[in-house]
């Protein structure tokens, strides 16, 4: 499911897990897909990642720290906005900043 859209509960694979179960496979999935964005060129050109939540609690600041920019992950993650919502409550905010700021 790190490529595809969230796990669905009638799927075969997750009908017989239980409900703590079905609730950890999705958010293990969403924070694979965040992951797989944040490599979305498959370069490595993302260092370090900081987040954080804002002040209310509401969203989730991902900053991306890259020697070369990260444009790329950066439009990645910006299509993972939905499942971050759905998943974890929170509104996505991302900024990608240079190695060493």
């Amino acid at each position: 499911h790190h490529r595809k859209g969230l796990p669905k509960r009638k799927e075969e694979a997750l009908a017989e897990l239980g409900k703590r179960q079905r609730e950890a496979v999705t958010v293990l999935s969403t924070i694979i897909r965040l992951a797989e964005a944040m490599d979305r060129g498959h370069l490595a050109e993302v260092k370090e990642v900081r987040s954080r939540l804002d002040e209310r609690g509401d969203t989730l600041i991902l900053e991306l720290l890259s020697e070369s920019g990260c444009q790329l992950e950066l439009w990645g993650l910006e299509n993972q906005k939905n499942a971050v919502r759905e998943v974890f409550g929170k509104r996505l905010q991302t900024c990608c900043a240079a190695d060493g700021e």
